[in-house]
């Protein structure tokens, strides 16, 4: 009986080692990183829509293809947010995003080493590029093998002893990226982003249905310039704001100006109400 007993719980306890042994870890979950997250020099693979399996939503622009950015690792943030290896966030309109994708074109590999602001809106990331390096694969020249007379068997100690790198090594060395040069296209003109500082205007929705902030001229007589909004928090709080209002609300906004295909965007950084008491027409 008594061994028996052991017995039995000797049994139980292996048997819940076993059942703590094989119970998986928890899988990590991705969610969206805080918005103003700053990437710097994140390695991944520029893909268009076609290639990241991404639905369509109303961020869409019909007229103009979607680049995502898939991630080789895991970058997370300091409020729970985790971008999961493997995971493609979409790339927002800029220069810089238009400078990718021609040098894209102009060869085989489309993986690269990305610094960016990550934007929020609507509980989704996105990636407003601000520099990037294009990444390759070293080719390793193979050695010929000298002669078998050549060959001299090394002695222990010896100070012109050959050292023979080990296979494992060489072969994360040939897999080993680099750092490529950027050589200009003929015939592009370098685009500069710049701010736009504490200007005046209104949110419209554009043709497209993204928003669009129209410059007011301030009775100056002068047809108000707009700019394409880019999605990030600092929208998507102002967009509710005027929805809980019947009339239009004037906004004066400060942030990043871009260029992308000759269409000019803005990332907004700051958007306040402006109240004209009465002043300003509406």
């Amino acid at each position: 009986m008594v061994k028996s007993a052991i017995f039995l719980i000797v049994l139980c306890g292996w048997l819940q080692a076993m059942s703590a042994a094989t119970e998986k870890e928890p899988s990590k979950k991705c969610r969206p990183v805080a918005d103003g997250f700053i990437v710097a020099g994140v390695d991944g693979m520029l893909t268009d829509s076609n290639d990241s399996g991404e639905s369509s939503d109303k961020c869409d622009q019909a007229s103009e293809k979607r680049w995502f950015f898939r991630f080789d690792s895991d970058v997370s943030d300091n409020t729970g947010g985790l971008i999961c290896s493997g995971e493609s966030i979409e790339m927002l309109p800029s220069s810089l995003l238009e400078k990718m994708t021609t040098d894209a074109r102009n060869r085989a590999g489309q993986s690269y080493r990305l610094w960016g602001r990550v934007t929020k809106y609507g509980g989704r990331n996105f990636i407003f590029g601000t520099y990037f390096v294009p990444l390759g694969n070293i080719v390793q020249p193979q050695p010929s093998a000298p002669p078998k007379s050549d060959i001299k068997e090394p002695a222990i100690n010896e100070p012109n002893d050959i050292l023979a790198i080990p296979e494992d090594i060489t072969a994360r060395l040939a897999a080993r990226k680099i750092i490529r040069q950027r050589q200009p296209e003929k015939g592009v003109e370098p685009k500069t982003d710049y701010i736009l500082s504490d200007r005046s205007g209104f949110l419209v929705e554009g043709a497209d249905g993204g928003a669009v902030f129209v410059l007011d001229a301030l009775g100056r007589g002068m047809q108000g310039s707009s700019l394409e909004l880019l999605p990030c928090l600092v929208l998507e709080k102002s967009q509710q704001e005027q929805s809980r209002e019947f009339e239009r609300l004037r906004f004066k906004t400060a942030g990043i100006v871009t260029v992308y295909k000759g269409r000019y965007y803005l990332l907004p950084q700051r958007i306040k109400t402006v109240y004209s008491h009465g002043n300003f027409g509406r």
